[in-house]
């Protein structure tokens, strides 16, 4: 039996995580601009709700693939989430697609 969160805010399903393990397979609502899934995704890093923000954040870049500062936010979340890899692919990810960012080498 699968245990699902839902955002009423975003609209977002999440399934429940345990501890340790992440769960980002986010439904897009293609009616919700990638601007405004960023937004979401800013204000839930913000309190610190990282599995939110990595939904929302790949929500943005789902609809805008070319949204160059959502990946390099979605990397942040990835960061404090301590997914190295896939932090670090989303960095490379900005870098490709043109972010200068100084803070991406620290």
């Amino acid at each position: 039996m699968s245990s699902f969160l839902f955002n009423l805010f975003s609209g977002i399903t999440l399934p429940l995580s345990l501890p340790g393990t992440l769960y980002a397979q986010a439904e897009c609502d293609p009616e919700v601009t990638a601007g405004i899934y960023f937004a979401q995704g800013n204000a839930a890093y913000a309190v610190e709700d990282y599995v939110q923000a990595l939904a929302d954040y790949t929500c943005a870049v789902e609809i805008s693939p070319e949204y160059v500062t959502a990946y390099y936010e979605r990397g942040r979340v990835h960061y404090e989430l301590r997914n190295y890899e896939q932090a670090i692919a989303d960095y490379t990810k900005a870098i490709e697609l043109g972010l200068h960012s100084t803070d991406i080498y620290v």
